[in-house]
């Protein structure tokens, strides 16, 4: 053929459904890029505010007091699908934080609960406002150099910072304030020190757990370890009192760059019986894992699962399920010296009758005590 012929890359408006609607549902994990954005933008403080009930007029608001864009950082970098920050921007911010974005997909997150995501930029006395509509992005034959114009571009005395709005929600029915509350906390291993974070004018703060035993003890304490290969982890194990219910708080959170990158319920993937294998309804804790989110990414895009397949985070998750084991063995052990001890000195109503047995009867009596106490299960009203 003696004409030269070309291949093109042609990206559908369809892309929006892939990279937002269906990536990221439910307004969590929507709230969460925002979060993600304020960080990398330096702010201190982020404000949220979420309807309490749901209707026509709902919407979701994020402001935070970040460092903001100018209309040519827009186009350069938020409008820029897939912009790899880390790489063209460094991994520190300004400010000295190690960047939480990477992707560069996390302002699409919007579409998967809002049919516009407005956004308004203040950057050193100039405001910019747009809308992005999900409607009109879908129905785009390609979205490669879609242009559209600002409905504000001027002057302003608003301090710097970011304010984005969930507009048209597309949720269904409505969510408690005080379960967001918790997933959000639970989604960051940020303190209020480093960034504050407020829901409907309510700051985010850690849970109040009522702990069996904690490693190490003391609540706001990590232990570190470096393993091998690996690299360096720091970390919390804890068993509560009674059971976990809730399915978010039950198992291991693995956290890179302060942000979670396993969703729970989590045991690293351990399977099979073990030891105190019971412990694991009381178990929960976190891990700062930040090999995993360095040069190479081992994270799943909607930042849910760690890619365990890979050898390098197969290590973590081998020192994971060890640690389980040995945890639940502990706890199993704590748990029978405790229940032997209360089971021998509390015996109520039958304490005397049990004293004026015979030395044999008393003796065989207080053994199948102990014995019962050390069933997984076992509680003294059983």
């Amino acid at each position: 053929m003696s004409e030269n012929r070309t291949l093109k890359i042609r990206l559908a408006g369809r892309l929006i459904d892939l990279l937002g609607q269906q990536m990221y549902g439910g307004p969590v994990p929507s709230v969460a890029e925002l979060i993600a954005n304020a960080w990398d933008a330096d702010a201190r403080k982020v404000e949220i505010i979420i309807p309490e009930i749901l209707n026509d007029e709902s919407e979701i608001i994020v402001k935070d007091y970040g460092s903001g864009m100018t209309l040519e950082e827009l186009n350069a970098y938020y409008l820029y699908i897939g912009y790899e920050r880390r790489k063209l921007k460094g991994e520190k911010t300004e400010g000295g934080r190690l960047v939480m974005g990477r992707k560069g997909i996390g302002k699409l997150a919007g579409f998967g609960i809002a049919e516009d995501i407005i956004l308004k930029s203040v950057k050193d006395g100039n405001l910019v406002q747009f809308t992005l509509n999900y409607t009109q992005l879908r129905n785009l034959g390609e979205v490669g150099n879609f242009e559209f114009d600002p409905e504000l571009d001027e002057s302003t005395e608003e301090p710097n910072g970011v304010t984005v709005t969930f507009r048209k929600l597309k949720l269904s029915r409505n969510f408690s304030v005080e379960n967001f509350r918790k997933s959000m906390a639970r989604r960051f291993a940020l303190g209020s020190d480093e960034m504050e974070i407020t829901i409907n004018g309510e700051i985010i703060t850690k849970e109040n757990l009522d702990f069996d035993f904690r490693i190490p003890e003391l609540d706001s304490n990590w232990n570190e370890e470096n393993i091998g290969d690996f690299g360096k982890v720091k970390f919390w194990f804890g068993f509560l009192k009674d059971t976990i219910k809730d399915p978010e708080l039950r198992g291991i959170s693995v956290f890179a760059r302060e942000r979670i990158a396993q969703f729970t319920p989590f045991f690293f993937n351990l399977t099979g019986g073990i030891n105190g294998q019971v412990g694991l309804e009381y178990l929960t804790g976190q891990v700062k894992a930040e090999p995993l989110d360095e040069d190479i990414d081992f994270i799943a895009t909607d930042r849910q699962t760690v890619n365990w397949q890979f050898p390098k985070a197969q290590i973590l998750e081998k020192w994971g399920q060890l640690k389980i084991k040995d945890l639940c063995k502990e706890w199993k052990k704590k748990k029978d010296e405790k229940n032997i001890d209360k089971f021998r000195h509390t015996y109520g109503e039958y304490y005397e009758r049990i004293e004026n047995l015979q030395d044999q009867e008393k003796k065989d009596l207080i053994e199948a005590l102990d014995k019962i106490s050390t069933l997984e299960r076992i509680e003294e009203d059983d």
